[in-house]
Formats: C-alpha cells, structure tokens, sequence
C-alpha cells in the first residue's frame, strides 16, 4: 500500500516532468532524465521541473504513462507506489509486480484484442511500405502481455496515416493517442482514466482523505486529470495549445 500521505500526484512523465533534448530550452541547465536502451541519456529535467519534481515527491507520486514497464525503470526517478503503464493498460505494485485484481480484468480482454492488434499492425505496415513514409511500427508488449500498437516517426507522415488508422482502429472503444512523433493505437482496456479511477477508489478505500493532483500535457491525458482535484499542464503542450 502507498505511503500514508494524503497527497497522490497522478502524472505523466515524457513531455510533462521532462523530455527529449530537442524539445529542452537552449538555456540553462538540464538534468538527466531517462536513458534510452543502450544507457545513453535521452531525456532532461529542465530547472522547472526540479523545482515542480521536489514540490510533488512530498507527496506520494503514481506515474501514468505510455511507457511500459522496462521503459519505465530507465527513468531516473524512484516510485514507491503503484505505477501505471502503457497508456494505462497496466497497473503495477511497488515491487514491479501486476496488480493481482487489475490482472484478472487484463486477462479478460486480451484474447479480444490480441488478434486485432495484430492485424491493424500488418496494415499499417503495408501502408507505411506503399507510401514510402518515415514510420516505423511494432506492438509493444508490457510483462509478456500487447498492449498497444506504436507507430513513430516523421510528424507530416503521421498525419497522412491518421486517415487509415482512424478507420482501422477506432471502434469498441478503441481509441488513437498522436502527440508530436508518436501514435499510439490503444485498445479499450489501455485507458488511463479507468486505471486512475480504479486506483483512487483503492486509496478512498483505506479510509484516508486523499488529495488528488493530475499532471499531463496531452488531449488524452484530460479524462483522467479531470479526474484530480487539481490539474497542472506545461506551458506549450497539447492542452495549452487548445485552449488558445
């Protein structure tokens, strides 16, 4: 169970409390952030968000992010909680464990969406072959189990795929997440509002009185930050940018 603070900051982390050197401001100082798979550092803190980091681990913070579990571990943060998964398609303990409950319900509808994702990736990939587009696609799994289908890559080419996949995907409440390079087609039971929900009713449950605090800087990231009694967006991101 997460420490007995009565503050749980549900975030997300790539674009949010850090990101990629290209997108980092070209002054001051950056901290390392996360490492890619070879150990090198991809990811920065800028100031700001060390100031933000330190204000909100006085609390008990749960990340909820696209990143599986083994991307996950190569951020340079500690999390003594729960950790959501791939888009919320996973819910893990502080031991890195799968959340026994929430398993059951995942093992319920992968059987539904395993052959789907499978056939929507060969599609893609077609696609992306025929068009001779700067893409490149793969189901990306989380503990052995597919959780969602990537496609990264040129940003004018993921628009012009956004046409099929939308008519390849979004039904039974499937859904596509697209933030800058990246496209996420996600399957119902990858929702970061449901895997919110179902943790703060877990954390109600223990009979404290819980402060909710919502970070995120996409679209898809507002149902579960509307969850929170209060929400914080970056300067600049998705959901800044649709207010104007």
């Amino acid at each position: 169970m997460p420490s007995q603070s009565t503050l749980f900051v549900f975030s997300d982390l790539d674009d949010t409390l850090f990101q990629t050197e290209r997108k980092c401001p070209s002054q001051g100082i950056h901290r390392p952030a996360a490492v890619d798979r070879q150990g090198q550092t991809l990811s920065y803190f800028t100031a700001e968000q060390g100031v933000l980091l330190t204000l909100i681990e006085q609390g008990t913070v749960i990340p909820v992010t696209g990143r599986n579990t083994a991307a996950l571990e190569r951020v340079h943060m500690s999390f003594n909680s729960y950790r959501i998964t791939s888009h919320g398609a996973l819910i893990t303990g502080a031991d890195g464990n799968p959340d026994e409950e929430w398993l059951i319900m995942l093992q319920a509808q992968q059987a539904i969406w395993a052959e789907r994702m499978e056939y929507a990736l060969k599609v893609i990939a077609r696609t992306i072959e025929r068009n001779e587009w700067a893409l490149r696609c793969r189901i990306i799994e989380d503990q052995g189990w597919p959780v969602y289908v990537s496609v990264k890559g040129d940003e004018r080419d993921l628009a012009s795929l956004r046409t099929t996949a939308l008519a390849l995907w979004c039904e039974n409440g499937a859904r596509i997440h697209s933030n800058g390079q990246n496209m996420a087609l996600l399957p119902a039971f990858a929702d970061k509002e449901r895997a919110v929900r179902f943790l703060m009713r877990r954390i109600r449950d223990t009979g404290i009185e819980p402060l909710f605090l919502g970070l995120g800087d996409s679209v898809t990231d507002m149902p579960f930050l509307r969850l929170c009694h209060y929400a914080i967006t970056p300067r600049g991101s998705q959901i800044h940018a649709s207010w104007t």
